[in-house]
């Protein structure tokens, strides 16, 4: 039962302390270091939401916009500021059709209005987790 339970411990913390490692290295990096990795993330990001997501098909597609035109923070004005109403009404389309794993489901305190509800997996948690470990660190 002990190992079953060290096993079970291990599986929840998968990914956790290579993120957690990461984290802790960059944030000594240069600003031109941490530039070059942010715009190497943000490309990816880019792809991936074309690719996989189908609101943000349909956006840069009505847009006339494709991933390899986004090419640094400054870019990004190009796209359109996502609205509440818009995350909300659009939930499914938002979700990436890769999104894998036991999903849940959080939503935000909704002090301004009605809730927005996040979709979470066992990889989002993960970094999540190491992003507020390093910063109380």
């Amino acid at each position: 039962m002990r190992k079953f339970l060290i096993e079970m411990r291990m599986r929840m913390l998968d990914g956790y302390f290579e993120h957690l490692e990461k984290f802790k290295e960059t944030q000594y990096w240069s600003k031109d270091a941490l530039l070059a990795w942010q715009t190497e993330k943000l490309q990816k990001l880019i792809a991936h939401a074309y690719n996989t997501v189908p609101f943000y098909r349909e956006q840069f597609d009505l847009m006339k916009i494709k991933p390899k035109d986004i090419k640094s923070i400054d870019d990004l004005q190009l796209l359109p500021v996502l609205e509440k109403e818009t995350l909300r009404s659009n939930y499914e389309k938002l979700l990436s059709i890769n999104f894998q794993g036991k999903k849940s489901t959080r939503s935000t305190g909704g002090s301004t209005g009605v809730p927005l509800r996040i979709a979470v997996n066992h990889d989002s948690s993960m970094i999540e987790n190491a992003l507020v470990h390093r910063f109380y660190g």
